[in-house]
Formats: C-alpha cells, sequence, structure tokens
C-alpha cells in the first residue's frame, strides 16, 4: 500500500516508529497516548504487517487527527524484523523512535525527549516501567544503573534491556548507516539491536532515568522466550565482543540476562502465569556460551515440577517474617 505523506516532512525532528500486526484495540490505546502529545516536528510512522483486523480503519481514522502520519501496508505478513526495519526506511524524522503497538508513552514524555535531541546523542535510551495487562498497576522500571561514559558502562547498564525496542530513541541517519547488517540478522527477534549496538559504540549515548515507556509485562506477542534470550541473545553478545566491546562486559551481561529474563520467564511459564512459548530449554544451553553453574540451574529448573516451586515460594515467604 502506498504511503501517505504530508507537506511539512522537511521540518521532522522524530518520527515514532510503529510496527504493527493484528492489534488494533491497543494500537488505539499507543496511538492516543501519542496525540495529546503531537506536536510540530514529530512524524508518526506505522508499518502494517498486514493485519486481518481493522488497523487499515484505525489508521484512516487518526490520519486525520495529527499532523504527520504515514502509513504503509505489507501485501503479506513478512515477519516482525522486517517490519521493524521498514519503519526506519521509510520514517523522515532526524531521529527515529520506536514503540511497540502494545506500548505507550507518558504523558512528559514527547516534552523530555524533544529536549534532548539538539545534544548531538547517537542513541538516547528511554527508561521504562513495566505494569499488568490492563495498564494500570506498575510493576517497576527496567534499568537502575545509568552510567554512559563509554560504550561498556552503558552496555552493562542496560543488560537484556538493550532488546526492548520501544527504548530505542536513535539518529536515523547513524541507524542506516547499518541498516544492512539489521538484514542480515532478520528472523532473530532481535534484529533492532545490531544497528543500535554500532551506534553505542560510535557515538555519544544518554539514558533517560525517568520510565517515560509503558509497557504490558509479559505480552510478547508469542515468540520462543529461550531461543531469542539464550541462543540469539547469545549470538548478539558474541557481535558485540567482534565491534570491540569489553568481553569481561559481555560476560556479565550474558550471566545478568540469566537471572533477569530466563529464569523469571522460565518460573512464569511453569507457574502458568506467563502466556509464552516455552520450548525445552535443556536443547538451547550447549551452544548458549553461559557459565556451568548458569547451565545446570536453568537444568535443574526446567525439569522441577511447578508444585514443587509454588511450595518453596510458600516457605520463602513465611521465612521472610
Amino acid at each position: 500500500m502506498a504511503l501517505n505523506y504530508s507537506d511539512d516532512y522537511m521540518t521532522t525532528q522524530l518520527s515514532i516508529c510503529i510496527p504493527t500486526y493484528n492489534r488494533d484495540s491497543l494500537l488505539r490505546e499507543a496511538l492516543d497516548s501519542l496525540l495529546i502529545q503531537d506536536r510540530e516536528g514529530l512524524e508518526i510512522v506505522i508499518c502494517d504487517n498486514a493485519s486481518p483486523d481493522s488497523t487499515l480503519g484505525l489508521v484512516e481514522e487518526y490520519q486525520c487527527k495529527f499532523r504527520q502520519l504515514s502509513y504503509f501496508r505489507w501485501p503479506e505478513n513478512v515477519g516482525v524484523d522486517r517490519n521493524f526495519l521498514k519503519t526506519v526506511e521509510i520514517a523522515r524524522g532526524e531521529y527515529c523512535w520506536f514503540l511497540g503497538d502494545d506500548d505507550q508513552l507518558d504523558i512528559e514524555a514527547l516534552d523530555h525527549i524533544f529536549t534532548l535531541l539538539d545534544k548531538g546523542y547517537g542513541l538516547i535510551y528511554v527508561n521504562a516501567m513495566s505494569y499488568d495487562s490492563a495498564m494500570f498497576t506498575p510493576t517497576g522500571q527496567t534499568v537502575n544503573n545509568f552510567n554512559c561514559d563509554d560504550a561498556d558502562q552503558t552496555l552493562l547498564s542496560l543488560s537484556s534491556w538493550i532488546s526492548f525496542a520501544s527504548s530505542l530513541c536513535f539518529r536515523r541517519a547513524d541507524f542506516m548507516k547499518y541498516l544492512d547488517i539489521g538484514h542480515a540478522k532478520v528472523g532473530t527477534n532481535l534484529v533492532q539491536c545490531y544497528p543500535v549496538l554500532k551506534i553505542m559504540r560510535e557515538a555519544k549515548t544518554h539514558i533517560v532515568k525517568e520510565p517515560l515507556v509503558k509497557f504490558r509485562a509479559g505480552n510478547t506477542g508469542g515468540y520462543g522466550i529461550f531461543r531469542v534470550f539464550i541462543t540469539e541473545f547469545g549470538q548478539l553478545m558474541e557481535y558485540c565482543k567482534e565491534i570491540g566491546y569489553s568481553h569481561e562486559v559481555v560476560s556479565r551481561v550474558k550471566t545478568r540476562n540469566v537471572y533477569q529474563v530466563i529464569i523469571p520467564a522460565l518460573l512464569q511459564i511453569k507457574l502458568g502465569k506467563l502466556n509464552l512459548t516455552a520450548e525445552s530449554i535443556r536443547e538451547y544451553l550447549d551452544e548458549s556460551g553461559l557459565h556451568l553453574r548458569e547451565k545446570i540451574l536453568l537444568t535443574v529448573l526446567a525439569w522441577c515440577p511447578a508444585r514443587l516451586i509454588i511450595v518453596l515460594k510458600k516457605l520463602k515467604k513465611q521465612m521472610e517474617f
């Protein structure tokens, strides 16, 4: 489907890039969080992966409300990674900021970000707050360390959260220089990370301490959590070493990823509280590059019956009193 452009694109400072598929009701909430902050210099870019729902009609409705809203619809579903990259390709802002179609921005988010766009940062990493599925109860912010002295310290501060697309605001020209790297990684579900990690090595990065992004914890869209955060994340960290990140820092990030992402997801899946695809975890451990301690821990937890986990959680709670 052809793009819809307005005539004032030359003044665009920031493009909010939203890849979407079959989430019209959640997309409406995301757009509403942007609409109340609409301003000159802002472009909304939506790439629709051939959604069978009413996304097309929803976008037509909102094109009448925003100053700039560009829309591209694939003739067929091309997968999440290609959809992500397409939003940046067609964006016209000096900076691009990914936003998941089920995420929202805080009411002060754009005021804050627009004050940073002329500071010369290659990457602005925006802290986020997780919520329950109703986006009502906050459950914790993502990043608590804010060291951007160099690329290694930035990577260590972000750790697994470098993969969270809705926190990534970057200079578009820098991302486009490494777009071919992104295309080479289609199918990893981490395609946005490869150009961003190159930007972090070569340009100034700023981490926004305030959690200006709101997201639903566990609403991943159904990808294989263990494949992505063991196999693919491990390959991403190997890439970090190839482009000059410290081997020690990469090792620490891998370990943090086990405790920040893999173990919590594994426990929540076993307890029936997380709707994710739970493949057999052991098949991913041999080539994971993890330390033996973490491999043993994950193997034990994968074997452990859910009933035993429930008992242990109850005992832990009783011992806290």
